[in-house]
């Protein structure tokens, strides 16, 4: 059956969304998540007397976005979810308590914010407005609603936050670090504080620039991985917030830092791609201790501190660590430890960057790989094979004498292997990952020891060893014994939301290597590779945004990337390629320090922060970010062309190297996205209350929609190309630029040629998507299914069969280039909108409205997407036999789907097991041209069609 939608979801708002992780079609999990918005009262209310509590449930409470979260600042934005067994149930009025002091606040211990019963439907970005939030200290809360009947639920289990510092000014501690060169070795410090009295609570801030790691008596701090989240250092420098009550006690305390050089400083490095700068390492602590006794006492980073060399001889982001345990002082995170031959730190002038609390989730480690075998290629050469690449960082466990060194090397790939195949058996092979980059460590000689790099991670699939043997090998030299290694995989810790399958099992494949190297590439920017470059391309940040959100969590996690791209926006309007883009710059970097499709990014993602996440905020606080760089395209363009770029990047043709684009001009793409992001801006300044702005915004999107057919169009059903129109036709209909009468025949044009290339695709990096879309929007989602289906060179399914373990760079994987970039890995958004047929719907931001309409091609006879919005719970599985076919949906409270059915008119369709007609709970039944619509509130459905 063909699937269609209608013109009211097509085409310019290009929706972001993102990846999900695969699991078996069995097994898809259920649960709820959170809700939207606004307006304040006072007033105490109590439920009254003799009226029943309803069915409806509050949970899922999130402040900023996080659950419980450390270190805010400002007016805390509230948001929650609701479920109810009871259909078509809303939210008609909310009251929040906010407590300073009782963890399970009631009306009586509101101390800081009693809202009253607001009458009002949101639950997502409801501001703070109780009183003035103090500093360094825990907040409780708790919420309940009120049904669409008026009765009111339960009241939530409560949550909490933690303040940071709130104003600049309330830090008193002082930058220190360490006067000894760093080709000395890196820096450690430490402090002993003595505290007198029972602790009631301790909070700490911290910021250690490159990265730091903080150990009280004797332990990390928490379990996280390369705070703080790198950063446009000139203008930001994020500190985190840490709950450290359990870790401090009354008597001697140690508070110790390590620092390490990330991008923060690449001087001497053994490998540097891009970046270079040569910051002093340093670092700024200040922590708040309460006493039971309701006094308090405030500990500061300061000349008091002491400091000396620690065991990391270099360290680099994409080179490795050498690390010399020996060099570690025994027991320096004890009290009883004398650092009398330590040195006296060095006070450094107030870093010119603003301080600001960490927005985004941390890095932190996920799935941990045993090896699957070791392989000894060479005499005395180990390589242990983990199975899957992955963003990782190595964990060994080895035994030996001191001073003995182990050199471990990642790669993605292995000598002897036959073309483009994963079969290797031979050493490493660091072709994609970038040499020199290894990780050396120097044994201490003490019994077992157990390592890994505290500042690194790469991206690999395998680990050469040498230097040592693994346990049970013959070890006549007396070489080191490694006891285990395992590959510990790191990422951005955005909470996982999503989860997809369906019956096909190269789908399925071609689903997880597109999701491996999507959390792969979510650090503290989205990666391009894990790598060896690690840097913000902005590309792939909104150009795969449609296929990363419904797997991940990333409003936080993009808000810190539209930070970033505003604190390098030139004072032109300018949006660079990277950000955070290095200042001083490589000159191979500068030479791609522009592009419009790359900048694009500076608009498109606060668009789609708004519509993923209901999230107005983003776009007020990047209207001007928005808005300049529409003017500078328009201000440099000639007759509305803008300056291009880079244009679609790695497009594919057999035979042809990738780089910069074979069959679509450069100038064709970059105009695209100028009418794309105008468009973007036009409408975000009409949601803004911005009318003379939308007004002049949307006509110059009509000049730029003018300008562009008569340069580009042939009047019927192509735009000019070089031998392929797939990414030229497809940007045009995705975007909204195609003339209306002509979509047909262009989409047309693109189905044929398709078609005469036996369903390849050669649209690279930026035309992929558009293509996509282009096809999805104008009802060819059979076509996506024969390119997709398909295991040829150049195709997902090739990629898949010849071994690969994750995305690569390139369509037919050139072994030189990454093996784990996620930058062409666009189908997810197909696997996700059309196949198992959940597609936000524009009129309804943040999932408020959504539309179910699966796509039934091809061979695949089942389907089923979990997507937890922040209303809750949305799911649509599907499966058909040769007359029947069944569709389940799950609609969260507070919100609406409208369900499509590709059905013919003498289809006979039951909801429940029963005619539609006779179900009170539908709210709307519809024949359109293609299809049945349906519209139905929260609750679940399970629909039957049959002939």
């Amino acid at each position: 059956m063909k699937h269609a939608l209608t013109p009211a979801i097509l085409p310019w708002h290009r929706l972001a969304m993102v990846s999900a992780v695969l699991v078996p079609f069995s097994q898809i999990a259920s649960a709820d998540s959170p809700s939207a918005d606004t307006t304040p009262a006072h007033s105490s209310t109590e439920e009254s007397p003799g009226i029943e509590a309803s069915n409806y449930r509050v949970a899922n409470l999130r402040c900023n976005g996080l659950e419980n979260p450390l270190g805010v600042v400002g007016a805390p934005r509230l948001a929650w979810s609701a479920s109810s067994p009871t259909r078509n149930q809303r939210q008609s009025a909310w009251q929040v308590l906010v407590s300073s002091s009782s963890e399970n606040p009631t009306v009586e211990d509101a101390d800081m914010w009693d809202s009253g019963k607001v009458e009002s439907a949101q639950s997502l970005h409801i501001p703070y407005a109780g009183r003035p939030l103090a500093s360094h200290r825990t907040y409780f809360w708790k919420v309940r609603c009120w049904d669409k009947a008026g009765q009111p639920s339960e009241w939530s289990e409560p949550g909490k936050w933690t303040t940071g510092l709130m104003q600049a000014d309330e830090w008193k501690a002082e930058w220190i670090g360490s006067e000894v060169p760093l080709d000395k070795g890196l820096p450690i410090f430490r402090k002993h504080a003595e505290l007198e009295r029972p602790v009631k609570s301790a909070i700490a801030s911290v910021c250690g620039l490159g990265h730091y790691e903080l150990f009280i008596n004797g332990n990390k701090a928490e379990d996280r991985f390369l705070d703080p989240a790198w950063s446009n250092y000139e203008d930001t420098a994020y500190y985190n917030t840490f709950d450290i009550t359990d870790h401090v006690k009354q008597g001697g305390n140690v508070f110790g830092i390590m620092l390490g050089k990330g991008f923060y400083n690449t001087v001497d490095d053994r490998r540097a791609h891009g970046v270079y700068y040569e910051y002093p390492l340093q670092f700024i602590l200040q922590a708040t201790i309460e006493y039971e006794d309701g006094s308090s006492e405030t500990i500061l980073s300061d000349g008091s501190w002491k400091t000396t060399t620690g065991p990391i001889l270099h360290d680099a982001i994409l080179g490795g660590t050498d690390y010399d345990a020996r060099r570690l002082p025994a027991g320096w995170l004890s009290a009883d430890f004398d650092d009398g031959d330590w040195g006296e730190v060095v006070v450094r002038e107030r870093f010119g960057a603003v301080l600001r609390p960490a927005e985004a989730p941390p890095m932190r480690v996920f799935e941990i790989f045993d090896p699957q075998r070791v392989d000894q290629p060479e005499p005395g050469v180990f390589v242990y094979v983990f199975g899957q690449n992955a963003s990782a960082k190595p964990r060994i466990r080895v035994s030996g004498k001191a001073g003995q060194t182990i050199r471990l090397k990642p790669a993605e790939q292995r000598a002897g292997q036959t073309g483009r195949t994963n079969d290797g058996t031979g050493r490493v092979n660091q072709a994609g990952v970038g040499t020199p980059n290894y990780w050396e460590y120097t044994l201490r000689g003490d019994g077992d020891e157990t390592w890994t790099p505290p500042f690194n991670y790469s991206g690999y699939q395998y680990i050469e060893v040498t230097g040592a043997v693994p346990e049970g090998t013959d070890n006549p030299a007396g070489l080191p014994v490694v006891k285990e290694l395992q590959s510990l995989h790191v990422r951005n810790a955005s909470p996982v939301v999503g989860t997809f399958s369906c019956s096909s099992d190269l789908f399925n494949g071609i689903y997880k290597i597109v999701d491996w190297a999507v959390r792969s590439n979510m650090a503290h920017v989205l990666t391009d590779c894990p790598h060896r470059e690690k840097l913000g391309w902005l590309e792939v940040s909104h150009l795969m945004g449609p296929s990363i959100a419904y797997g991940y969590d990333i409003e936080n996690f993009y808000s810190k990337v539209t930070r970033d791209i505003r604190d390098t926006q030139a004072d032109s309007g300018e949006i660079y390629t990277v950000a955070p883009y290095p200042r001083p710059v490589r000159p191979r970097l500068a030479a791609l320090r522009y592009t419009p499709e790359w900048g694009a990014a500076g608009v498109i993602l606060p668009w789609q922060l708004y519509q993923w996440y209901g999230n107005r905020e983003a776009l007020v606080e990047n209207f001007d970010m928005m808005r300049g760089f529409v003017d500078y395209m328009h201000e440099t363009s000639t007759d509305l062309v803008p300056l291009s770029g880079l244009g679609d990047w790695f497009d594919y043709g057999h035979g042809h190297h990738p780089g910069r684009p074979q069959y679509t001009s450069p100038e064709l793409t970059a105009m695209a996205t100028f009418f794309e992001c105008t468009k973007v801006l036009a409408q975000t300044a009409a949601i803004l209350d911005k009318p003379d702005l939308a007004e002049r915004y949307a006509a110059l999107a009509g000049d730029i929609r003018s300008a562009f057919n008569e340069l580009y169009f042939n009047g019927s059903d192509e735009y000019a190309n070089k031998g392929s129109c797939q990414t030229a036709n497809g940007m045009a209909l995705a975007t909204g630029l195609a003339p209306e009468e002509h979509r047909a025949a262009i989409a047309r044009k693109v189905v044929d040629e398709l078609r005469s290339r036996n369903y390849q695709q050669t649209s690279g990096d930026v035309g992929f998507s558009y293509l996509l879309e282009a096809l999805m929007d104008t009802g060819h989602s059979d076509v996506v299914f024969s390119m997709i289906n398909r295991d040829s060179m150049g195709s997902y399914g090739g990629i898949v069969k010849q071994g690969w373990t994750s995305m690569p760079e390139a369509w037919d994987i050139q072994l030189g280039s990454s093996l784990n970039h996620c930058m062409l890995g666009h189908v997810q958004q197909w696997f996700w909108q059309d196949l198992a047929g959940i597609r936000p719907d524009p009129s309804g931001p943040g999932f408020s409205k959504f539309i179910i309409q699966p796509a039934l091609v091809g061979t695949v006879d089942a389907a089923e997407g979990v997507y937890h919005s922040r209303y809750g719970k949305i799911m649509s599985k599907w499966s058909r036999t040769d007359d029947t076919i069944t569709l389940e949906v799950s609609v969260p409270v507070n919100t609406t789907a409208s369900v499509r059915l590709p059905i013919g008119a003498a289809a006979k369709v039951l909801e429940g097991g029963k005619p539609l007609d006779t179900s009170s709970d539908i709210l709307e039944v519809r024949e359109m041209e293609e299809f049945l619509l349906i519209r139905i509130g929260s609750g679940c459905y399970k629909f039957t069609i049959r002939p």
